[in-house]
């Protein structure tokens, strides 16, 4: 990897769309039971009913922004883009990068203002080698799995 050329990961576009296509499943599945407990009880109170439609809003909200893509700037840089927004956060505001038990599943960089969540192949190696950029401009960067 040369100096000035931009790095970059991509999850598979199959892996994105599968994690949506199981929440939106989900999401209709739990709706259409809890709709035909509410038509058949008494769960037809309306606090509850804005309960359970915030419970969905901050799951897809949350879910709206996991990250997708992250690229490796050559000033040192890192950007992330997700569905709802994309963001840039310097290597040395990253305290701790979490992986996953299994092949597939989110990166979690903990930055000194949020925690950042990248769907992910870990074992790619384009991904293997930002995350290797990062533990060298970031020395202090702790890695670790769960």
């Amino acid at each position: 990897m040369t100096g000035k050329s931009n790095r970059f990961y991509q999850a598979p576009g199959a892996l994105v769309a599968a994690f949506y296509i199981l929440l939106t499943a989900w999401t209709v599945v739990s709706i259409l039971f809890l709709g035909g407990k509410a038509l058949r009880s008494e769960l037809s109170d309306t606090l509850q009913w804005v309960m359970i439609a915030a419970v969905f809003g901050f799951t897809w909200y949350f879910s709206l922004g996991l990250f997708y893509r992250i690229s490796l700037a050559p000033d040192g840089s890192l950007y992330f883009k997700g569905a709802r927004r994309g963001l840039t956060v310097h290597p040395r505001e990253i305290e701790i990068v979490e992986g996953p038990y299994l092949p597939i599943g989110f990166v979690r960089f903990k930055s000194r203002k949020e925690r950042l969540y990248l769907i992910c192949q870990v074992r790619d190696a384009d991904l293997q080698e930002i995350l290797k950029r990062i533990g060298e401009i970031n020395p202090e960067v702790r890695f670790k799995t769960k």
